[in-house]
């Protein structure tokens, strides 16, 4: 009787144990990865047309055996951080969503695909709204004014068009400044002759000139073509007020080399900061910005006779877009050709026919590239960036300066002018000591 009990004991506990095995739902060393919890499966973004921007969303793994996880796009415009990876049991994972306006005003759709080990869920969908509007395409407004004796309305017409191609790469309107109650003129912020006073600046206001500088340099004169920079800054770094000057015995043979539309453009460039401000520090020690890195024994960019180490320009969207085109690390400066020419131009070695080199092509096409774009986006504009010029660096990349000659390029001496005052947040002009 004892023995059958045992018997039985050991019958019924064996079925309780595969019956316990057989269970659907136990822990176990089978278990399942799940995906649960998505905080969302619509998505929306909207900024404007050149601009990117991220949104998020989240999932969770709470099965009992690691997720591993991928995400793909049925729109090249979306990308993902990260794009795969491996989540323990209970672990959550957010996701970055970014999108980028191409180009076009308007609204784009784009199905992304979770796809997972999930056994039950293999395959999720997000759907993704973008939003590309204008932004105001054409809100920062460049007004030129001009006087000299060399001014013509065909000359007059090439610097209004480089305002306007300026004008396509930034594209979001700032304050206005009232000079009401101060004496600002062409005279007083540029020396040229005109008096008349300025009450507000719209953006950015260049006071422009054609005159006499040095005289012409092929004919036993000077050697400086034009000069150009920025004369008043807003408390952020940007240009309110400019100037530009060209020599009245130059231009003409600028213009029999087809360069003086690129000159005024490149010029304009300097302006807007490009060159002179990316390590500008004012005479109250105030640092403006500090993009330039370099070594030298006088530790003076633009005068040094030879560098420790080489200028080079370090602001993240500008690094990015050399690398976009081919390059790597921190993007080469000009380190030749002495003061108004090296540390304010990309390297001519590097980017040989790139705008904002320190060499003009005659007769040839100088692309205004992703990359001085990136520079003005780094120096907090906002901007376009598919306004720029298709370019792509030369085969002759970086030994481009070994190939110049006086038949292809011109160096384009020139002086750089630096702010001499600042606008602060009262709207008062302060002038540097």
């Amino acid at each position: 009787m004892k023995q059958s009990k045992t018997f039985l004991s050991l019958i019924f506990g064996l079925i309780a144990v595969l019956s316990l095995t057989a269970c659907p739902g136990t822990t176990g060393t089978g278990g399942s990865p799940k995906l649960a919890e998505l905080s969302s499966s619509q998505l929306s973004i909207s900024t404007t047309v050149g601009q990117s921007k991220t949104t998020t969303f989240s999932f969770k793994n709470s099965g009992d055996a690691a997720l591993t996880f991928s995400l793909s796009s049925s729109k090249s415009f979306a990308s993902f951080s990260p794009s795969s990876g491996t989540l323990a049991a209970g672990e959550s994972q957010t996701v970055s969503v970014t999108a980028s306006c191409q180009g076009t005003v308007g609204t784009e759709n784009a199905t992304l695909t979770l796809t997972s080990n999930d056994p039950q869920n293999p395959s999720v969908s997000l759907e993704l709204s973008l939003n590309c509007n204008s932004g105001g395409l054409g809100a920062y407004d460049i007004t030129i004014s001009f006087s000299g004796s060399g001014l013509t309305a065909a000359r007059e017409s090439i610097f209004d068009s480089a305002a306007s191609r300026w004008s396509e790469v930034i594209v979001g309107d700032i304050e206005d400044v009232s000079f009401n109650t101060q004496q600002v003129s062409a005279q007083s912020i540029c020396g040229f002759a005109d008096t008349t006073p300025v009450p507000t600046v719209d953006d950015l206001l260049i006071f422009a000139r054609i005159g006499p500088i040095d005289g012409n340099g092929n004919n036993g004169g000077g050697n400086i073509l034009g000069q150009a920079g920025p004369r008043v800054i807003r408390a952020n770094g940007k240009t309110i007020i400019g100037c530009m000057e060209f020599d009245e015995a130059d231009v003409p043979d600028m213009e029999s080399k087809n360069t003086f539309e690129t000159a005024v453009l490149h010029e304009m460039g300097h302006v807007l900061g490009i060159g002179v401000l990316w390590n500008f520090t004012d005479s109250n020690n105030n640092t403006v910005f500090d993009f330039l890195k370099f070594q030298s024994a006088n530790n003076n960019c633009g005068s040094a006779s030879s560098f420790i180490s080489p200028p080079v320009f370090v602001g993240q969207k500008t690094i990015n877009a050399f690398a976009t085109l081919g390059g790597s690390g921190n993007v080469p400066v000009e380190d030749e050709f002495g003061e108004g020419t090296q540390c304010g131009h990309w390297d001519e070695g590097v980017f040989d026919n790139e705008l904002m080199t320190g060499f003009i092509e005659n007769n040839a096409a100088m692309p205004l590239s992703q990359l001085t774009v990136a520079s003005l986006e780094d120096m907090g504009y906002d901007v376009n960036t598919v306004s720029a010029d298709s370019y792509a660096l030369p085969s002759c990349s970086p030994n481009c300066t070994s190939l110049k000659t006086s038949s292809s390029q011109t160096e384009f001496q020139e002086r750089l002018f630096t702010p001499t005052a600042y606008v602060n947040e009262q709207g008062e002009l302060i002038w540097f000591k």
